[in-house]
């Protein structure tokens, strides 16, 4: 998800009985719009059983329904994105010696998109279905390279290749 649309997430977004999470809204920096980014934004989208318990284990209740997930210092409305990454993500970042100038949340997007291909096993179409991106040319740019996982494939390409040339291994 986008980090507009996790900040834009109601409790009633979520059905705990079909395991789901509809996306159908934004917040954007003190902005909230009844709609997504784009069309193919809008879905609803499974909630595997860990993510479904942490939020199970946080929900306020039915009267709360209406409430926003996320709720900033300030009341019942949304962080601001640009704090969170500043005084919440970003330093954590620096004390594990992950963060690197321009981090910013295109990496867990770009992460994630990346991970179920590489991790997971999706194919480029489900990891394009998952971003909800409107073309597979969008997701292409948003997965990382592994340069470890290259040299493993160029190494079994080559492999494979002096095996046939030079014969059955013996």
């Amino acid at each position: 998800m986008r980090i507009s649309e996790v900040l834009g997430l109601r409790w009633k977004d979520l059905d705990f009985e079909a395991k789901t999470i509809s996306i159908r809204r934004r917040w954007y920096r003190g902005d909230l719009t009844e709609e997504t980014k784009s069309e193919a934004s809008a879905a609803v989208m499974s909630l595997g059983a860990s993510m479904l318990a942490e939020f199970e284990r946080r929900y306020p209740g039915p009267h709360k329904r209406e409430d926003f997930v996320f709720v900033g210092d300030y009341g019942k409305l949304p962080p601001d994105d640009r704090d969170l990454l500043s005084h919440e993500f970003r330093p954590v970042l620096k004390a594990l010696k992950l963060y690197y100038v321009g981090f910013g949340w295109h990496a867990f997007r770009r992460a994630n998109i990346t991970y179920r291909q590489q991790i997971g096993g999706a194919t480029p179409l489900e990891a394009q279905r998952a971003a909800r991106h409107g073309s597979l040319d969008m997701t292409y740019l948003y997965t990382l390279s592994d340069p470890e996982r290259e040299a493993s494939q160029q190494q079994a390409m080559f492999d494979k290749l002096m095996e046939t040339a030079e014969g059955p291994a013996q």
